[in-house]
């Protein structure tokens, strides 16, 4: 169990800095829920960890659309492979497009 004393915790402004955020998104996710966030009197404050399981879920979420935006290019590429159609300079910039995405990973 977490000692609440020993707890790390960010002001909205603080959360927004280190994310390179504007501070209303930051608020706009503490309102809609997305982000874990205690009141105290008027100023809001997110614990560490609450921060660490949004920045997760994020990535999760971020890399699997990735993924499948990847799925939908090597699809359409291979589209005109099996079309047969005379295509090569367009092959080549999806390639191009797939290959500099796939080493983001």
């Amino acid at each position: 169990m977490n000692n609440d004393i020993d707890t790390i915790y960010y002001t909205i402004q603080e959360v927004a800095n280190e994310l390179r955020i504007h501070d209303s998104t930051v608020r706009t996710q503490i309102h809609t829920g997305q982000l874990k966030a205690i009141k105290f009197g008027k100023s809001w404050r997110i614990k560490e960890e609450d921060l660490k399981n949004y920045l997760a879920r994020y990535e999760k979420y971020s890399q699997n659309d990735h993924l499948h935006n990847l799925n939908k290019l090597l699809e359409l590429v291979l589209s005109f492979e099996r079309d047969g159609d005379n295509k090569y300079i367009e092959q080549r910039v999806y390639l191009k497009y797939l290959i500099k995405h796939i080493e983001r990973f």
